[in-house]
C-alpha cells in the first residue's frame, strides 16, 4: 500500500488534492486548489501536453499528456505551472504547452482502455510562467547544447519562481493504540521505537507544526533517507503516520521588527514626555530613547533605531518589559525591500553631446537594419557607454526595452548607477547571481510586466523575459565569462543574444577595445565593424614600458616590483595620484617546495601546486577547495628547509606595505569577493580617493573609470600568453591592453610599467602600443595555420573518471566512433590532407590538468568547417550516446564553441 494511501484514495474520490490536516505555520494552502467537488458529466476530456521539470533518461524533452478536471478547463493557458504525478512521484512540477483535441472517456465499465490517462492535480500559479516565444527559444538552446529541455529550464528560470509542494509526516490516527503499534514488523520495531522517541522528544520540546520532514526524521534517526521512507511506508499503512503534501510558497514574507509606543486607552498621560521625578521607574537615558521613538508614529524598523540612538537591544527589552514599548514582527513588501543597490535618486544630467565620432556611430546603429550584430571597435575611454546611453533613450520612446550584458557582477552596479542617472531607479532593474532570491523573483515579474524597460546584468539576464525588446547592448564582448563553462548548459550569453535579437527583430551591439578576433573576423565579414579610434577629448593613451626582470634581478633588484615601477608609486604618492598593481593570482606564495628533495605541495585530487595564503596560514587548491595547514617540514625527506616561491596578491600588498608604509592599500581578488557588494565597496572607495593603491587580480582592469589613477603597474605580464592553449596569445594581449586603458583617463597623462621574462614576445610588442589591428594581423595567422576559430567551429569531449584506465579505454571508442560516423556519412570529402577535412577529429589526450577533483580527465578535439550540418552531426552523436548505456564510473560532457583548453 503506498505511503500516500488516503490521500490519493481521497482524489480518486473527489478528482481534487486534498489537505487532510492543517499546514504548518512555515506554509499555505493553494488558493487555486479547489474545495469542492466536480462533476465529470462531459463525454469527452481536455487533454494538455505538460513539459515536466525532471529529467528522463533517454528524452531530451519530457512533454507528457494529461488530463484536465473540469474545475481547471476555465484556468488552463500555456505555460501555467502545474503539479502531476508521474510514474511513483506523486508530485512533479510541470508546464502546460498546449492543449490537444478532446480525449474520449470510456463508457462501457466493463472495457478496458488502451491507456489511462493522469488528470492534473493542482494550478501551482494564477499566471502563466513563460509564453510560446520563450519556450520556443529555450528548444532551440536545447538542441544547440545539446542538453535536455529540463535542464536549460532549471538554468533560465529563477528558483522557486512557483510554489512548490512539500512532503510532510504528521501522525496518524492510530499512533497512540498499542494494538497497531503490535503490528510493525520485527525487522522495523527498532527504528520504528527510535523514530517515536525522536516524535516525543519533538513533541516535549513544543514543536509548533507537529509535522516532520523525512530529512529532518533520518538525521536524528542517524539512518538513512530510504529506511526511513521505507519505515513511513508501512506505518502509513498501519494509519500510525500519514503522509501529506503542502505547497510552500515560492518565497515566503520577509519580516522586520518594528519598535512601536503603547497606547494607554483611556488615560491622558503623554507618556513621551515624562519627566524621571513623575515617572521614577525610567532613567534618562531610556527617556531619550522613548522621544526618539515619538518622531516615527508608524515605528521605526529595529535596526535603524539601535543605530540612531546608540543604544542595544538590551535596553529596548527593559523598555518592552516595562510596557513602555512593543517590539512587532511584521512582513514587508518585497518589492520594496528589493536590494539592487540603484535606489538613487535620478540626478538633473545634462543631455549627452556626442562627439562626431561618437554620433556617426549612433546614427549607424540606429538607421541600419537588424540582420546581423554591429561591433563597436573603441580604444579604451573612447565613451562607449555614453552611445549605449543615446541607443537606450531612443529605443525607449518608441516604446521597446533594453537589455545591457557585462562580463562581471562587480560593473553591473557602476554602468547601473550611470543609467540611473538618466533614465530613473524605477526603469532600471538588475540582475545577477549576488540578488537573493527574493530580489530575482520580484525582478523577473517586474520585468515580465513592462514595469521596468531596462534590465542590465551578467551572463545570466540573457534569460530574463524582457517584454518589447528592442536593442542587446554586450560591453566587453570580449571576455570569457559570458561563456559558462559547468554545469550544463554550457551556453554562449552572446551566441543566444544573437538568436534572442532575430527572435524579436532587435539590434544588437557589442562593444570592445579588444575584441574576440571570431567577432571582429565577421564585423569585417558583414560590414558591421564601427570605430571609435580617439579617447574621450582627445586624451592620449597612456605610454607603455616593457622591464626586462631577469635583467633586473641579474642586477640586483629584489622583491616582486621593479625599481623603476617603485620609483613611480613614490612619485604618484608624493603628486597625491592613485595607482594600480595587477597581478593575475590569488594568494601570498604560489610554490611550496623543499630545497632538499625538490618536492612540492600539490593537492591530493588535482595535479596542480597549493597555494600559500598567509591571512589564514593554510595551503589551498583553487580547483577543489582543498586546504592543510602550511607545511613545517617536507612529508617526504622531513627536511626544515621548505621555501616559497613565486608571488601572489597577498604578498605584492605586504611588500608595498613595507616599502609605502605611509600608503593607504586595498586588495581585491576572488577570496575577498565572495563576500556580497565586496567589490561595490572596495571600487567606491578607491573612486572616492580613500586609498592611494589598488592591488587585484584581473577584476581590476575591467570598467574601472578613475579619473585620477596615472599609474599601473603588471607584474608578471607574460603570465597570461604562455598557457597551452589556442586562445592564451589573444587573452594576454586583451588583459594588458585592457589594463593598460586604466591609466590617464583623466586630465593627467598615464604611465604603465609591464614586468616579465619574456621581453621579446611578439604579444607583449603589440600590448606595448596598444595595436589592436596589428595583433589581430598576427594572431589570425596562426589561427589559420592551425584550423582554430574563425576558421572552423571548436567542440571539445571531455571524459573523466577515478579509473585512469577505463577513462581513456571509454575516450578512444568513442574517437574511433565518431572517425566511423563521419566516414558513414561522407562529411570528409578530402580523404588525403588531414588538415583539408571538413571535420577533424583531435585526439583522444590527457587534459591539460589532468586530474581534477580526483577524477583522471581526457579529451578529444573536434574542429567543424561543415557549419550546421557538421554541428547537427556531433551534437546527434552525442545525444544519441547520453541515451545509451554509459558505464557509472565515466562522466562525459560535450562542451559547444569552446573557449579554453585548460
Amino acid at each position: 500500500m503506498d505511503e500516500n494511501n488516503h490521500h490519493l484514495k481521497d482524489l480518486k474520490k473527489s478528482g481534487q488534492l486534498q489537505l487532510n490536516v492543517a499546514p504548518p505555520t512555515s506554509v499555505r494552502r493553494n488558493p487555486l486548489l479547489p474545495q469542492n467537488k466536480a462533476p465529470l458529466e462531459n463525454q469527452f476530456q481536455q487533454v494538455v501536453e505538460v513539459l515536466l521539470t525532471i529529467i528522463v533518461q533517454g528524452l531530451s524533452q519530457p512533454v507528457f499528456s494529461y488530463t484536465v478536471p473540469q474545475h481547471f478547463s476555465q484556468t488552463i493557458v500555456p505555460g501555467l505551472p502545474v503539479l502531476v504525478s508521474f510514474g511513483a512521484q506523486h508530485n512533479v512540477t510541470g508546464f502546460i504547452l498546449n492543449t490537444q483535441t478532446q480525449h474520449e472517456k470510456t463508457q462501457d465499465p466493463y472495457v478496458k482502455p488502451a491507456y489511462q490517462l493522469k488528470p492534473i492535480k493542482a494550478i501551482l500559479s494564477e499566471t502563466p510562467v513563460f509564453d510560446s516565444a520563450y519556450y520556443q527559444l529555450m528548444q532551440w538552446v536545447a538542441q544547440h547544447y545539446a542538453t535536455p529541455l529540463a535542464t536549460v529550464l532549471q538554468t533560465a528560470l529563477p528558483a522557486n519562481l512557483i510554489d512548490q509542494p512539500k512532503k510532510r509526516i504528521v501522525l496518524g490516527q492510530r499512533f497512540y493504540d498499542p494494538n497497531a503499534r503490535s503490528k510493525i514488523k520485527n525487522s522495523m520495531a527498532p527504528l520504528a521505537q527510535r523514530l517515536f522517541t525522536v516524535i516525543k522528544t519533538s513533541d516535549a520540546k513544543k514543536k509548533p507544526e507537529k509535522s516532520y520532514s523525512a530529512r529532518y526524521l533520518s538525521a536524528q534517526c542517524k539512518t538513512s533517507m530510504a529506511e526511513i521512507n521505507g519505515l513511513v511506508r508501512h506505518l502509513s499503512q498501519l494509519d500510525i503516520l500519514a503522509v501529506h503534501y503542502f505547497l510552500e510558497p515560492a518565497v515566503k514574507p520577509k519580516s522586520q521588527k518594528l519598535i512601536r509606543k503603547m497606547v494607554y486607552p483611556n488615560s491622558d498621560l503623554d507618556w513621551v514626555n515624562v519627566s524621571p521625578d513623575k515617572n521614577t521607574h525610567l532613567s534618562q537615558r531610556q527617556l531619550a530613547v522613548l522621544n526618539l521613538i515619538k518622531e516615527f508614529p508608524d515605528g521605526i524598523e529595529l535596526s535603524g533605531l539601535l543605530q540612531k540612538a546608540k543604544t542595544t537591544p538590551a535596553m529596548l527589552k527593559k523598555l518592552a518589559d516595562k510596557a513602555s514599548i512593543r517590539i512587532c514582527l511584521e512582513e514587508t513588501d518585497p518589492v520594496k525591500q528589493a536590494d539592487t543597490n540603484i535606489q538613487e535618486s535620478p540626478s538633473d544630467t545634462e543631455p549627452i553631446v556626442l562627439s562626431k565620432n561618437q554620433e556617426a556611430v549612433f546614427n549607424q546603429v540606429l538607421q541600419g537594419d537588424n540582420a546581423q550584430p554591429y561591433l563597436l571597435f573603441g580604444v579604451t575611454g573612447s565613451g562607449k557607454t555614453e552611445v549605449y546611453i543615446r541607443l537606450t533613450q531612443q529605443h525607449l520612446k518608441v516604446g521597446k526595452s533594453v537589455m545591457v550584458l557585462l562580463p562581471e557582477i562587480a560593473l553591473t552596479s557602476q554602468i547601473a548607477k550611470r543609467f540611473v542617472q538618466y533614465f530613473g531607479p524605477s526603469a532600471v532593474a538588475l540582475w545577477h547571481s549576488n540578488l537573493s532570491q527574493r530580489e530575482k523573483i520580484t525582478t523577473w515579474n517586474n520585468l515580465k510586466q513592462g514595469l521596468c524597460r531596462i534590465v542590465i546584468g551578467a551572463r545570466s539576464a540573457i534569460w530574463t523575459p524582457v517584454d518589447c525588446l528592442g536593442l542587446i547592448i554586450i560591453d566587453e564582448e570580449h571576455e570569457t565569462s559570458y561563456k559558462q563553462d559547468a554545469p550544463a548548459p554550457r551556453y554562449n550569453a552572446k551566441i543566444i543574444a544573437q538568436e534572442l535579437a532575430k527572435r524579436h527583430g532587435a539590434k544588437l551591439l557589442l562593444g570592445s577595445a579588444t575584441p574576440e578576433i571570431t567577432t571582429y573576423t565577421q564585423a569585417l565579414k558583414d560590414n558591421r565593424l564601427l570605430v571609435l579610434s580617439e579617447r574621450f577629448g582627445n586624451k592620449p593613451l597612456a605610454s607603455v614600458s616593457v622591464v626586462d626582470m631577469i635583467k633586473a634581478r641579474s642586477e640586483g633588484n629584489k622583491g616582486q616590483l621593479c625599481q623603476e615601477l617603485k620609483k613611480l608609486l613614490a612619485e604618484n604618492l608624493a603628486a597625491g595620484n592613485q595607482s594600480i598593481i595587477l597581478l593575475n593570482r590569488r594568494g601570498y606564495y604560489t610554490l611550496i617546495q623543499c630545497a632538499v628533495c625538490d618536492f612540492t605541495a600539490k593537492c591530493p585530487n588535482c595535479e596542480v601546486a597549493l597555494t600559500y595564503h598567509r591571512s589564514k596560514n593554510i595551503i589551498c587548491c583553487h580547483y577543489c577547495g582543498y586546504t592543510s595547514a602550511m607545511l613545517t617540514h617536507c612529508p617526504v625527506c622531513t627536511s626544515m628547509e621548505i621555501i616559497q616561491t613565486g608571488a601572489g596578491t597577498q604578498r605584492i600588498e605586504a611588500e608595498l606595505g613595507k616599502l609605502f608604509p605611509e600608503a593607504r592599500l586595498l586588495r581585491i581578488d576572488s577570496d575577498i569577493l565572495r563576500r556580497k557588494n565586496a567589490f561595490n565597496e572596495i571600487f567606491s572607495a578607491f573612486a572616492a580617493g580613500e586609498a592611494d593603491i589598488l592591488i587585484g587580480t584581473q577584476v581590476v582592469a575591467k570598467g574601472l573609470d578613475v579619473a585620477n589613477v596615472t599609474l599601473v603597474g603588471v607584474v608578471n605580464a607574460d603570465s597570461a600568453f604562455i598557457m597551452p592553449d589556442f586562445k592564451s596569445a589573444e587573452r594576454g594581449f586583451q588583459l594588458l591592453a585592457q589594463v593598460a586603458g586604466r591609466a590617464g583617463r583623466g586630465s593627467k597623462p598615464g604611465k604603465v610599467i609591464l614586468q616579465t621574462c619574456q621581453p621579446k614576445h611578439p604579444v607583449l610588442a603589440y600590448a606595448q602600443n596598444q595595436d589592436f589591428t596589428q595583433f589581430y594581423q598576427y594572431e589570425i595567422q596562426c589561427r589559420k595555420e592551425f584550423s582554430f576559430p574563425p576558421f572552423s567551429q571548436l567542440f571539445r569531449i571531455v571524459v573523466s573518471s577515478e579509473n585512469d584506465k577505463k577513462a581513456l579505454q571509454y575516450i578512444s571508442t568513442l574517437a574511433m566512433r565518431i572517425n566511423e560516423g563521419i566516414g558513414q556519412k561522407g562529411l570528409n570529402k578530402n580523404n588525403v590532407d588531414f588538415n583539408a577535412f571538413d571535420i577533424q577529429v583531435i585526439g583522444p589526450a590527457p587534459c591539460v590538468i589532468s586530474r581534477i577533483q580526483g577524477l583522471f580527465r581526457y579529451h578529444i578535439l573536434i574542429k567543424n568547417k561543415l557549419g550546421k550540418e557538421g554541428q547537427a552531426f556531433i551534437t546527434n552523436f552525442y545525444t544519441t550516446l547520453q541515451r545509451q548505456y554509459i558505464p557509472q564510473e565515466i562522466r562525459c560532457i560535450l562542451d559547444i564553441d569552446v573557449y579554453s583548453l585548460l
